[in-house]
């Protein structure tokens, strides 16, 4: 890859973008005129809605004692002394009236109605309580406004009537009230700290909504557009690599996103400012609102390289697929779909930066300019490698995912397709290829997922009924996939004799591999506790069960059906299109991910890498069969004894002998030439049965 090449190619597609006069609007001058509209609108709206007069309707004002007064003389108001900020008075009318009615509230003639009791006066003159109602219409922000404002007032009254009574009794006020709490200055984190946690809330959030969209329409148009224009065969014909083209269309792809966060974020921040220096000072000082520090803004213009880097391989690599600019917008909410839960996990309580979430992307980014925000420096210098390590990776991957498509021509000079179903369904049925394809694995993967979701109320209680359940949701949906949509599905599920030094590694691997997972899992679910509602449901499924129901129903079927499922039907159809070690890691992740909870999502992803490697070595299924059946099987038994027994791990000298001896043998294996692949494999059998 030449360096100058990339160059010519960046540069060109930063001019054709630079000409298009929607692209310099949507970066410049979007950002520029709209926040500031938007904010003079909202400035005004707030201003309207809190100028608004709100009218208070009273049944039976007579019965208001003299010795505590609601009202002013006039009974027009209430009383200022009720108030916190006395110029709020004028905002509420009082219409006192005997016959006002709930219909009254509902028709929005009063926006609240207080209603006393006929007897309310002498109940409170004889010791006992001023009984009355406030009714309002929920459904009406005016009326909500008025409601809350009112119990405040009555809050406050209701002192007021307590000292009074306190001095007829000829009693201190403080009698009533044994007890002081001073809430004054009770919050002692610094004010930019309380105004970083705002910002830490609302930056991650901004700043991954600006990235990805700055990333994704340049992608749609420098792909999508480029095939539509007809110049993508006269860019295909250069002398520049595939590789070179990507790479510089990326480049061009990262500076609109940087640029367009730039933009956005100034603006919008520009924006706050105008919008706090109109607000009343008296309210600045209440809420404490400051600005984030200049080093909270150097780190967020800093991180947002990593994370626009990543936005933007990913969306070049979605944008290839589409056949033209309109399709090409349309994947831009399943992108918003995917990425958005990823970033609201950080607004969850408890979502702390730790090691797990380090790795996650998105999540990792946000979580880190968070802690910036907090000016916990100290923390977030400790994950910034974790961070940025794995950012940087996935946009690697999803790069070099790009040039891998760039160079698939029939996904660059794809055709308009009309799907017809009945026709698509008797193609796979009557042309069946030999193992599944790509698609058809994916479809498996889904299916599986869907059929997972969908069941998750419908568990059943009883423990031999859960391994029923495992056969008809995951093992007998890839066995049927099999049957109907490969003309060989022994060979497409992998159940071909094994070469034997693979075996024997996979079974003397499970063994060590055991001494470090006993002390590796219990720190994951310390790391991510899952539910105790989780816990009592397992132990009630586990409740006066034999050891020989628990060995079946956690280690045989679940081997037999996963490893059909994972190792067998998806691995097959990934292997086809990625080969073995990009099918080894996706059908890891899958498999992981199929698992849902946390701790057992990271376990079964990195067992799922060593599954794949031993399938892949020795051509068949069933030494991982094997394998996860002891491994699963070993677990349940250390895990049966007491509880410390149970949850405690090996002693150290062992876990490091496993971690060497496992490192050993999975690493030769992992060296041992990848038998023939299965669509291979079933192609040659078909040639050798024809000929």
């Amino acid at each position: 890859m030449e360096a100058r090449t990339v160059k010519l190619i960046f540069l060109r597609e930063v001019r054709d973008q630079l000409r298009d006069r929607r692209t310099l609007f949507m970066i410049v001058l979007l950002p520029v005129l709209l926040y500031p509209t938007l904010g003079l609108g909202l400035v005004q709206l707030t201003l309207n809605f809190g100028a608004q007069t709100r009218r208070i309707g009273i049944v039976g004002v007579d019965q208001i004692p003299a010795s505590a007064p609601l009202l002013n003389a006039q009974r027009d108001r209430f009383n200022v002394e009720l108030f916190r900020d006395p110029d709020s008075q004028a905002n509420y009318v009082v219409i006192p009236r005997d016959d006002w009615s709930e219909s009254d509230v509902m028709s929005g003639k009063i926006d609240a109605l207080i209603i006393f009791a006929s007897d309310a006066k002498r109940d409170y003159e004889e010791g006992g309580r001023l009984r009355l109602r406030v009714l309002h219409n929920g459904t009406d922000d005016d009326s909500e406004l008025a409601y809350r404002v009112t119990l405040s007032l009555l809050e406050t009254w209701e002192e007021d009537l307590v000292a009074a009574r306190m001095r007829q009794l000829g009693r201190p006020d403080e009698f009533a009230q044994p007890l002081e709490i001073e809430e004054e200055d009770s919050d002692i984190s610094p004010p930019a700290a309380r105004s970083g946690t705002v910002w830490g809330k609302a930056v991650p959030f901004l700043l991954v909504m600006m990235a990805l969209t700055g990333a994704f329409y340049p992608a749609v148009d420098l792909c999508a557009g480029e095939k539509e224009r007809g110049t993508m065969e006269t860019l295909l014909i250069t002398p520049a690599s595939r590789g070179e083209i990507v790479t510089g269309k990326f480049l061009a792809i990262f500076l609109f996103s940087v640029a367009t966060s730039i933009f956005n974020l100034g603006s919008l921040g520009l924006t706050l400012g105008q919008i706090s220096m109109l607000v009343p000072e008296t309210a600045r000082n209440a809420a404490e609102f400051t600005a984030p520090s200049l080093v909270a803004i150097l780190w967020m213009l800093v991180l947002m390289l990593p994370l626009a880097a990543f936005f933007s391989a990913i969306c070049m690599a979605i944008s290839v697929f589409a056949r033209s600019t309109k399709e090409g917008q349309y994947y831009l909410m399943p992108m918003f779909v995917i990425v958005m839960p990823l970033v609201f996990l950080t607004l969850v309580p408890g979502v702390e930066l730790n090691f797990a979430y380090s790795l996650l992307p998105v999540t990792n980014v946000a979580l880190l300019l968070r802690t910036l925000m907090l000016n916990q420096y100290e923390v977030a210098m400790t994950y910034l490698f974790l961070v940025l390590v794995p950012t940087l990776l996935y946009s690697v991957l999803a790069l070099r995912f790009a040039i891998e498509q760039f160079n698939r021509e029939e996904v660059l000079f794809r055709e308009a397709e009309r799907l017809d179903l009945g026709l698509w369904i008797r193609h796979l049925l009557r042309d069946k290829e030999a193992t599944p394809t790509n698609a058809e694995a994916w479809s498996c993967f889904f299916l599986l997922l869907l059929l997972r979701w969908y069941s998750q109320g419908h568990l059943p209680s009883n423990l031999m009924a859960q391994a029923v359940y495992q056969l008809a949701f995951i093992g007998f949906p890839v066995v049927m996939m099999g049957m109907l949509l490969t003309s060989r599905p022994a060979i497409s599920l992998g159940l071909r004799r094994p070469l034997l030094l693979p075996t024997l590694l996979a079974f003397g691997a499970v063994f060590s591999l055991h001494l470090v997972e006993k002390s590796f899992v219990p720190v994951l679910y310390r790391l991510f506790p899952i539910p105790d509602e989780v816990v009592v449901q397992l132990s009630v499924l586990l409740q006066g069960n034999s050891t020989l129901s628990k060995l079946i129903v956690f280690a045989v079927v679940p081997a037999i059906c996963e490893e059909l499922a994972f190792r067998g039907f998806i691995l097959s159809g990934l292997e086809r299109r990625h080969g073995p070690w990009m099918a080894i890691l996706i059908s890891s992740i899958l498999f992981g991910a199929f698992h849902i909870v946390t701790p057992q999502v990271i376990n079964a992803t990195m067992l799922g890498v060593v599954l794949g490697i031993i399938v892949t070595r020795s051509g068949s299924i069933w030494p991982a069969i094997g394998f996860h059946m002891l491994h699963n099987g070993m677990m349940v038994l250390s895990s049966s004894g007491d509880g410390a027994e149970a949850a405690a791990g090996y002693s150290l000298p062992l876990v490091v002998l496993g971690s060497l001896a496992s490192a050993m043998l999975i690493g030769y294996c992992a060296t041992l030439p990848c038998r023939l692949p299965r669509h291979a494999d079933a192609e040659n059998q078909t040639a050798a049965n024809a000929g």
